[in-house]
């Protein structure tokens, strides 16, 4: 084994992956983050040829041809890394949902597919068929804690804490998403009852699994509770809101995903 020394970093180095003589990472820390990409031609003296400033703390990196991705505390994002002097960020997703904790977040690359495990979120899956428009294709909440997984075809293996999870992604070999029939709409069904006094049941409505906040707000605007801040399954899903040491009055229920919304008046009797 012969070491050529270490490069040093001020910050963090998060994640690295390697194609042909380019080897890339992400780094955080100390207000400086970012994307680095090194010429490691020649190993004993590796050459800086860019480094993207990115406001994030990385889980981790994976490069496929002319992409590299991102998995972070906030994003999915895709980078555009076909010129390594000069990397584009060309599509990303907000995480905002995520109960991220700084550790187990990885990604694996399969086609189309970026498979991520995600912690205590189990793992999801990513389509990133236009690199510039990714979006999530499908989300399993594992019962354990989603340290690591592996892809083989449409088989996902999961270290799932105390057990190993075996997967099957069905959405394998669907057609593209323009062609997938969108069943019905993100929205509040009922509130029943409204009025109400001290307790209603909300009843609402997923298209497809994805993110989904569902708040309690005031007259003024003003967060009252979170009923709701996961990433759900599709179908049709309740839960009470007890109403307990709150003020009588007009409440607002919002349903929302990050890109649709749905918001439905309910009044607490004194």
């Amino acid at each position: 084994m012969i070491s050529y020394g270490p490069i040093v970093w001020s910050s963090y180095v998060c994640a690295l992956d390697i194609q042909d003589n380019f080897l890339y990472a992400v780094y955080s820390g100390r207000g400086d983050e970012g994307l680095m990409i090194l010429d490691i031609s020649d190993p004993s003296e590796p050459e800086e040829i860019s480094r993207l400033y990115i406001d994030n703390y990385f889980w981790d990196l994976k490069v496929r041809d002319d992409y590299a991705y991102i998995f972070s505390s906030q994003f999915f994002q895709v980078f555009d890394v076909s010129d390594p002097e000069e990397p584009v960020m060309v599509g990303q997703i907000e995480l905002e949902f995520l109960s991220w904790d700084y550790t187990d977040y990885t990604i694996e690359v399969s086609g189309n597919l970026i498979y991520a495990s995600c912690h205590l979120d189990g793992f999801m899956v990513f389509d990133v068929s236009d690199p510039e428009n990714p979006f999530v294709t499908a989300y399993y909440d594992t019962p354990g804690v989603a340290h690591d997984l592996a892809v083989i075809d449409d088989l996902v293996y999961v270290a799932d804490e105390t057990s190993l999870g075996v997967y099957r992604n069905t959405m394998v070999g669907l057609p593209d998403r323009e062609t997938i029939p969108f069943p019905g709409n993100y929205e509040i069904v009922s509130i029943y009852p409204n009025p109400f006094n001290s307790t209603t049941t909300i009843q609402y409505s997923l298209p497809v699994a994805s993110p989904v906040s569902l708040n309690v707000y005031n007259i003024n605007g003003q967060l009252v509770k979170v009923l709701v801040n996961r990433y759900m399954q599709s179908g049709k899903h309740r839960i009470v809101w007890e109403a307990e040491n709150v003020v009588s009055g007009v409440y607002f229920i919002k349903i929302e995903n990050g890109w649709k919304n749905d918001i439905v008046k309910t009044v607490l009797l004194p």
